[in-house]
């Protein structure tokens, strides 16, 4: 099953290993030279793990994604891009529950012309739903997300890029509440 559902996208296949019940990529990259225009490049890195485990219903996950990218304009020289983007978490799904957490972290640093910028933002999520099965529909729990700025974009206030969060509260079948804060 496992093997079906994951496409090495491009990767050198030896850099994967997939399981029945897992994949795992070992330093995978995918490199352009050359594109889309000449002396430009890109390289894309991509570590970390996905497992199932069949007899507690748990999908869990901790992949690191980091790239590097430079471009050149004729009349302004180059500009490069370094980012990385991390996801790690796991839920696990019964008969009648789903539970679990996962976070990311997302950041980008550009430098031009002497100009350097750069940004980040951490996100997390929390289930703990009820759920009943024919019809589904969740009956109770929580869901929270959050998202936080670990640095905003140049120029950026708190005012313009708040920090936020969301709860939704079930308290029947899709019948829910939010709230919202910063």
């Amino acid at each position: 099953a496992v093997f079906q559902a994951f496409d090495t996208g491009g990767l050198d296949p030896a850099c994967v290993t997939l399981t029945e019940t897992s994949a795992t990529w070992n330093h995978c990259v995918i490199a352009m030279t050359d594109y889309p225009y000449p002396g430009d490049s890109m390289t894309v890195t991509v570590d970390g793990t996905l497992g199932w485990n069949a007899g507690t219903g748990t999908t869990s996950w901790n992949i690191l994604e980091t790239y590097a990218a430079t471009m050149t304009f004729p009349d302004y020289g180059a500009l490069t891009t370094n980012g990385f983007a991390t996801l790690a978490g796991e839920v696990t799904v019964t008969d009648s529950t789903i539970v679990g957490h996962t976070g990311s972290s997302v950041g980008v640093t550009e430098s031009m012309m002497g100009i350097t910028a750069s940004m980040g933002v951490d996100t997390t999520l929390d289930l703990d739903l009820e759920y009943q099965q024919d019809p589904f529909c969740v009956i109770g729990g929580t869901l929270a997300l959050t998202q936080v700025f670990t640095e905003r974009p140049m120029g950026a206030t708190p005012e313009m890029y708040p920090d936020q969060g969301w709860i939704f509260e079930w308290t029947g079948c899709n019948t829910f509440t939010v709230s919202h804060g910063s």
